[in-house]
């Protein structure tokens, strides 16, 4: 059962197949997670262009959260995501979530931070080249945490994030667009 903390960028508005980019991708999540073993250890985190917060820490799905188990509380906060425009700060909630991986990490399950964005990151307290030094630092062997990066269309920051998905041991996907089949087997292979 993989350990995955998702990273979900909130400014994703562009209609694509009759929903947004965000409605499409919190779709595919959901069923996903409804689809995991109850010992899947899943979390939640969103950004936006003025911060990341944490929405459900992660843990087992069939643990408990607020009286609901956790894989409830995962798609009631998923469903009340709603698409806001602006800018994200990608690369520095990810350094917040990575160090919380390692801190939290789950031996014996295939830890790993999922982050799916549209891009551009707009927070210029950290660049590409930063992350990825950051990365590099961090890494450690005994506690392997894999970035898998879910990245949709010409996205300025695509190069950070293929640097980041390889230096860490994780996978990088664009996507053209969130109405296809192949959202629904990227989040498959990554919350897997």
């Amino acid at each position: 059962a993989p350990a995955v903390i998702i990273m979900l960028e909130q400014s994703m508005v562009t209609d694509e197949g009759g929903k947004t980019r965000l409605g499409n991708v919190v779709a595919a999540l959901d069923n996903r997670i409804k689809a995991l073993p109850a010992n899947a250890a899943i979390g939640l985190w969103t950004f936006d262009g003025k911060e990341g917060r944490s929405e459900v820490s992660a843990g087992p799905l069939g643990d408990p959260v607020d009286g609901q188990p956790r894989s409830e509380a995962l798609t009631a906060a998923l469903d009340k995501q709603h698409a806001s425009s602006g800018g994200a700060v990608s690369f520095t909630t990810l350094r917040i979530i990575y160090k919380d991986a390692q801190t939290n990490f789950r031996a014996g399950q295939t830890n790993s931070v999922l982050v799916i964005t549209a891009g551009p990151h707009t927070d210029q307290s950290l660049g590409g080249q930063g992350l990825q030094d950051f990365i590099k630092q961090s890494a450690d062997p005994a506690k392997p945490v894999a970035v898998n990066v879910i990245d949709f269309g010409s996205d300025s920051d695509r190069e950070t994030w293929e640097a980041v998905a390889k230096l860490s041991g994780g996978a990088y996907q664009n996507l053209s667009t969130s109405a296809s089949p192949d959202l629904v087997t990227a989040v498959t292979n990554f919350l897997n």
